[in-house]
């Protein structure tokens, strides 16, 4: 599969990404995600997530992502943009994620993610309704409890094990 996403992201030649990092328990798991053009058309390939518990400041999270784009072999194609959220760690102007991704890929431009202002969104409703912050907290919870399921357990579908470890 990820063999695939590289040629199609070698046939456009641009390609952007996607990255958030959420503590689940005491891990720390990073998710990428790739964007790519196919016949004018906009396609988000799932990479995988990356365990990134043991450093959590932007050399590593930089190091990381760099390191899977090196494995898909797309170090050559231009990226022209890079989405996270607004942590100082990924979004710093000098120090942050952005800016080390930027020394590498100087067209790939730092845009906030929208998936993160929904979250400030659903935060913000949150504290002014036990409904909504008893249902995200469920939600949370679910998807935290399918993860460490798949962790720990011998999962029939590999890649919900491979997402897991």
């Amino acid at each position: 599969m990820k063999e695939e996403i590289s040629k199609r992201i070698h046939k456009s030649g641009v390609f952007s990404t996607i990255v958030d990092e959420a503590q689940c328990f005491k891990d720390e798991r990073m998710s990428i995600v790739l964007s790519y053009p196919e016949n004018l058309h906009p396609q988000e390939k799932l990479i995988g997530f990356v365990n990134c518990s043991k450093a959590r400041d932007s050399t590593s999270f930089a190091a990381a992502i760099t390191d899977v784009l090196n494995n898909l072999h797309v170090e050559g194609m231009v990226m022209v943009a890079q989405l996270y959220g607004g942590a100082s760690v990924m979004s710093g102007k000098h120090n942050g994620v952005q800016a080390k991704i930027k020394e590498q890929q100087p067209q790939a431009t730092y845009i906030h993610c929208m998936t993160h202002r929904v979250n400030l969104v659903i935060t913000d409703a949150c504290r002014d309704s036990s409904a909504l912050l008893n249902l995200y907290a469920f939600i949370t919870a679910s998807l935290a409890f399918t993860v460490n399921f798949c962790k720990y357990r011998n999962c029939s579908d590999s890649r919900l094990r491979n997402s897991a470890a």
